[in-house]
């Protein structure tokens, strides 16, 4: 199973939204990847060789030309700084968004903690008899 069906059905459903968008990073890196690629090879038309081959099957024509338009697109509009910046500020966004929640979480658990704690406290209070409380009572009893 791949990690992201796998994320994505071991989650807890309240919680998805401040999970990592990891499709949205894998996207950013194969995109970059695909146009570095393309930038690596660009003139060279492997697809040319193919066809002299024989027959191709349409599903690697039609996956050959889509990745060879979205390479050459990402490769005119953005340069490798400029994809490594847009990854690296969605990578940052993506972390604080994970510890904007963990501090939310804490921030819940610490509320909990202080109110049960009161609430022990209280109890206890009620429940311990004062020290001449307890001597009386002892007294009486025996």
């Amino acid at each position: 199973m791949k990690f992201t069906h796998t994320l994505k059905y071991n989650s807890v459903p309240e919680w998805r939204e401040s999970y990592i968008n990891y499709s949205l990073l894998k996207k950013l890196i194969l995109a970059a990847s695909t146009a570095e690629y393309h930038e690596a090879y660009e003139g060279v038309h492997p697809a040319a060789d193919l066809e002299d081959a024989g027959p191709r099957s349409p599903l690697l024509s039609r996956q050959a030309s889509l990745q060879a338009s979205l390479s050459r697109s990402l490769s005119v509009t953005m340069t490798r700084e400029q994809r490594e910046k847009e990854f690296l500020e969605t990578l940052d966004n993506e972390l604080a968004k994970i510890i904007r929640f963990y501090l939310k979480k804490e921030a819940e658990i610490t509320a909990k903690y202080e109110e049960v704690s009161m609430m022990v406290q209280h109890a206890e209070g009620i429940a311990s008899p004062t020290p001449g409380q307890a001597a009386g009572e002892a007294l009486s009893w025996g």
